[in-house]
């Protein structure tokens, strides 16, 4: 969906990804033959190196089947991204606010930090980065996570410019901080996104990865409301000893998900 993206090429890597993971055969070439774009300007597009026209970027989101509002919000998109002129880019950033209504559902969050909580991968790379002698090149990232390559750019490009990574020593990447903790008491569509997605990945692991490389665990219990404050706290002491755990990674670690989940299984009546 277009208005999960801050940038039309994110977009356009996305539909390309999107195509793949439906049909492998299908290729960049095949992409722009579709789109009337010829495969070396699509290829530049992609890579940061060239921008779609004006002229050809009407076209372009007739062909992507887009509404006459997701249309808008691409070709803004688009204006944004030729654009050189400070005062005319900050104008045209206010009218891709107005378009966009995953910013008005996520109220202060940006595109960028709505993307980097909902977006299972973004913690899995950042997580990544953080252990030693491991590649840093996105197809070896990619491989690793089970991703493309074009996603893995978009969330290194993503947290470079949120601050949660620098640039090091050799052009390697360096985390900002030693823990990234996002939390909200509130319903929040980024984070209830991002669990699910993890619970996704969760019922997948039972069937791909063997007993001797995860847990599954699950205990019913009887608890009151009154009691799950203090049950919080039991799980939160958890959390913290398996950090711990993972203070130093080696570079035999990999990147590991646990989710502790108490949800009632029963309504009792007031």
């Amino acid at each position: 969906m277009i208005f999960t993206h801050n940038d039309y090429k994110s977009f356009l890597k996305n539909a390309l990804v999107e195509k793949q993971k439906r049909n492998p055969k299908y290729s960049l070439r095949a992409m722009a033959k579709h789109l009337r774009l010829q495969p070396s300007l699509l290829s530049s597009i992609l890579s940061g190196d060239r921008e779609l026209t004006e002229n050809n970027a009407p076209g372009v989101a007739e062909r992507l089947d887009l509404s006459p509002i997701e249309s808008e919000y691409f070709l803004l998109l688009v204006q944004y991204s030729r654009s050189k002129n400070p005062v005319v880019k900050q104008s045209i950033l206010k009218q891709i606010e107005q378009k966009n209504p995953q910013l008005r559902r996520s109220y202060d969050l940006s595109i960028d930090h709505f993307l980097n909580i909902s977006e299972w991968f973004q913690i899995v790379v950042l997580n990544w980065l953080r252990i030693p002698g491991k590649s840093q090149n996105p197809q070896d990232i990619a491989k690793a996570i089970g991703i493309h390559s074009y996603e893995v750019e978009d969330a290194l490009n993503r947290l470079e410019r949120l601050e949660l990574i620098e640039r090091g020593t050799q052009s390697r990447f360096k985390v900002v901080h030693d823990r990234t903790l996002t939390q909200s008491k509130t319903d929040n569509a980024a984070i209830k996104k991002f669990h699910k997605q993890m619970l996704q990945k969760i019922i997948n692991a039972q069937d791909e990865v063997s007993p001797q490389e995860r847990f599954t665990g699950t205990e019913t219990l009887n608890l009151s409301r009154s009691q799950v404050g203090a049950a919080t706290e039991i799980i939160e002491e958890c959390f913290s000893k398996l950090l711990e755990l993972a203070k130093k990674p080696t570079a035999e670690s990999d990147v590991y998900h646990a989710g502790i989940f108490m949800v009632p299984m029963t309504q009792s009546k007031a």
